[in-house]
């Protein structure tokens, strides 16, 4: 899941396997500058050049869901370690096309039906209400950026992450993506809101509910645009938690 988070920011991620003291050990690495190592629990992010690296002992391998390297190093140990996966004098690549034929792990618990389908849905509905709420209030027309759908993805797993787990990730690396896809001179804000229900009418009413959220959907300036996106997480017994975004970008008029 962390490893999603940070691809879904944008960084080059992969989930390493090596040891701690004698103990097999499981990680993840970006392949940033420097090379980061990520506590998939904690959350805790040590680069290699900190001495507190010294806590990880050896790297036998790296991966995602598409690509596979094995370290063929001499020396394996992760302060040695050449991180160049191309090089394959020191990585040895398993071939793409062997992994797709790689089973895949199913999701061991009850899912609602459609439930991939029902968030696209949910995004839909939600984007209709708010065309219709500031149709309404301020008659003005609601354009969308996908751009900006994009990058909130990942932050919506961490929602749920935080709630669970009482812990985040990738804070700095969501402040780096947004600031991306925002224009120079333009202001961002977002709203989360957590429903148990599908229903849009309960989303936006969460959302209108408070300052902040009535703020975001009532904006009025300059080259204004929204996004909205949407995760649903089902635990078993059919339970489903709800996580909606809605964000705006715009420039102030003056």
């Amino acid at each position: 899941l962390l490893c999603s988070l940070l691809l879904g920011f944008g960084l080059d991620a992969y989930i390493a396997v090596g040891k701690v003291s004698k103990d097999t050990h499981t990680w993840v690495l970006t392949l940033s500058s420097p090379v980061t190592f990520w506590e998939t629990v904690t959350g805790q992010r040590t680069a290699l050049t900190d001495s507190r690296v010294s806590f990880y002992s050896t790297i036998s391998c790296a991966f995602t869901i598409s690509q596979f390297y094995a370290n063929v190093q001499p020396d394996d140990r992760v302060a040695n370690v050449l991180y160049d996966f191309g090089n394959p004098r020191h990585w040895k690549a398993v071939d793409s096309e062997l992994l797709k034929g790689v089973a895949q792990w199913n999701y061991p618990l009850p899912l609602l039906a459609g439930a991939e389908i029902e968030v696209e849905e949910i995004e839909r509905r939600v984007k209709k209400r708010v065309e219709e709420h500031r149709m309404n209030v301020l008659l003005v027309k609601t354009v969308f950026d996908e751009g900006l759908e994009c990058v909130l993805m990942p932050a919506l797993a961490n929602y749920e992450m935080e709630r669970l787990c009482g812990v985040t990730f990738g804070n700095e690396e969501f402040k780096d993506a947004i600031a991306k896809v925002i224009p120079q001179g333009h202001t961002f804000k977002a709203f989360p809101v957590q429903t148990q229900s599908v229903d849009e009418e309960r989303i936006l009413g969460r959302v209108l509910g408070s300052e902040v959220g009535k703020d975001i959907v009532e904006t009025v300036g300059d080259e204004v645009r929204f996004a909205v996106r949407a995760k649903a997480v089902v635990y078993p017994e059919n339970v489903v938690t709800v996580w909606t975004i809605v964000a705006v970008r715009y420039r102030e008029v003056s």
